[in-house]
């Protein structure tokens, strides 16, 4: 867009009145940039943001942002791109205030506007995760789509240990349920029972399907400030904490010596002596049963861990963007595609076009199309049905006929047990549509939202009517 700045000399008389001119170097000028970016579609999901946040923010003041994407499942382009809270370029030029900075800039005035959570915001996924647990366990055939898990029964057998992982959401008692229903009630139980197994089985398996699928990997979009995010895995908690604790207990040690070595140097009586050697002896011994507690709690792959990560917590966190390119990849056979918004380069004079992006699969997943079909259609089991039967997004679309895709809710927790953010959730939501021919996905956070299908769901439901031209069954 900014071209490249051309050289003059100019020649002048003694009244500074320009003689003759010579270019030296002539100037370029910039190209048109056009995206991919369907501006009625970015703004119907900026606003339906704007109002969901609202709504929150009346009984929790602390809410305040979130992030929407809505990609092209068979290119890859982002046809929408939302954070929030939102920039206005116009209070950025000139001399700005204070205030403005802090608006932007720091936490100072609630969440930092100039913070892109679409594509650097990292999130815990919640229950938006599960259809990679759920691909997981049938690629190495642990289940079947069919197979029916006692709500209530972990995969050891008794109440008693299911404990060990966590109770079902809400403290529901969802009874035997399969594939389907264990997707289209988010059952927790199910999906730890059938994650356990993988990881008993086949460790670093979750982590594969969901870097296949761009989850915890960088998507290589053509815009900056992208963040990685983390699939977790055995392997990689003792990589990454491993070393860290080592270190920790290194320092300690070091620092012992250096304390106690002067102190033994100075000392003339043999009593003296080794009273001071039982003190470094026992600080020694301090130091490394406080690293092998450590080396317990936060290097050392448990059950709980396995239950945890299996329903998208612990140690997952993962950007919008590829929450969104994730399940575009699940609906469109398994092809995982390169995201990007910049669609073509013109030449501004003429409007030829001077470069033009083209799609680009980066990989394709090792998921065979029959499980893809097999989760897709759980997806879909969430928004149908009716009663006790009904999905937990069936609700959101119930009042679009033309509607027939899938979803999946999450009620992500943002901290551990014991952290002042143990019982704070953001609402996740992810979609796509139509069911046969999919054309575009959805996801979507709302920070402090709670359950994803009372907060960005309805921000999925917005951007689906605008993209298809959907009108609700009451006129709206």
């Amino acid at each position: 867009m900014r071209g490249v700045e051309g050289v003059q000399q100019i020649e002048v008389d003694n009244s500074a009145r320009p003689i003759s001119k010579n270019v030296i170097k002539p100037s370029i000028t910039g190209k048109t940039v056009q995206l991919t970016i369907d501006s009625d579609l970015q703004k119907a999901v900026e606003d339906s943001m704007d109002d969901v946040i609202g709504q929150i923010q009346k009984s929790n003041p602390k809410a305040g942002a979130g992030a929407a994407v809505v990609i092209d499942v068979n290119t890859g382009k982002i046809l929408a791109l939302v954070s929030r809270p939102g920039m206005d370029p116009n209070e950025l030029t000139g001399n700005f205030s204070q205030a403005v900075s802090d608006k932007y800039f720091t936490n100072k005035l609630g969440p930092s506007a100039a913070f892109n959570r679409a594509l650097s915001g990292t999130y815990a996924p919640g229950s938006v995760f599960k259809m990679v647990t759920a691909m997981a366990s049938l690629t190495l055939k642990l289940t079947t789509p069919y197979e029916q898990i006692d709500d209530v029964i972990s995969s050891l057998g008794s109440l008693a240990s299911q404990k060990a992982g966590f109770p079902e959401w809400g403290n529901n008692y969802f009874g035997l349920v399969n594939l389907y229903k264990a997707l289209a009630k988010s059952s927790d139980i199910y999906f730890e029972v059938i994650g356990r197994r993988v990881f008993d089985a086949s460790p670093e398996t979750i982590k594969q399907i969901a870097n296949e699928f761009g989850l915890g990997v960088e998507s290589g979009i053509d815009l900056p400030n992208e963040e990685k995010g983390n699939a977790p895995s055995p392997e990689w908690r003792k990589s990454y904490n491993g070393p860290k604790y080592a270190q920790v207990r290194d320092d300690k040690l070091a620092a012992i010596e250096s304390d106690y070595a002067p102190k033994l140097a100075k000392a003339t009586d043999a009593k003296a002596k080794q009273k001071l050697q039982a003190e470094k002896n026992s600080e020694i011994k301090d130091a490394n049963a406080a690293y092998d507690r450590s080396v317990y709690d936060y290097v050392e792959w448990h059950v709980s861990n396995s239950y945890n990560n299996s329903i998208g917590q612990g140690d997952s966190s993962f950007t919008p963007l590829q929450l969104a390119n994730y399940v575009a990849t699940i609906v469109n056979g398994g092809k995982h595609y390169r995201p990007y918004v910049v669609d073509k380069l013109l030449d501004p004079i003429t409007g030829k076009t001077f470069q033009q992006n083209q799609p680009k699969v980066q990989n394709s997943v090792s998921v065979s199309p029959e499980i893809l079909d097999q989760v897709k259609q759980g997806m879909r089991s969430v928004v149908t049905g009716s009663g006790n039967n009904a999905g937990t997004a069936q609700y959101i679309f119930a009042d679009l006929p033309e509607f027939t895709g899938g979803a999946k809710t999450g009620t992500a927790q943002q901290g551990n047990a014991g952290s002042s953010l143990e019982n704070v959730f953001n609402g996740m939501f992810v979609a796509f549509a139509p069911y046969d021919k999919p054309q575009i996905a959805f996801a979507g956070v709302v920070e402090y939202g709670e359950h994803g299908g009372e907060t960005a769901g309805y921000v999925a439901k917005a951007a689906f009517m605008k993209y298809f031209g959907w009108k609700s069954a009451n006129g709206n």
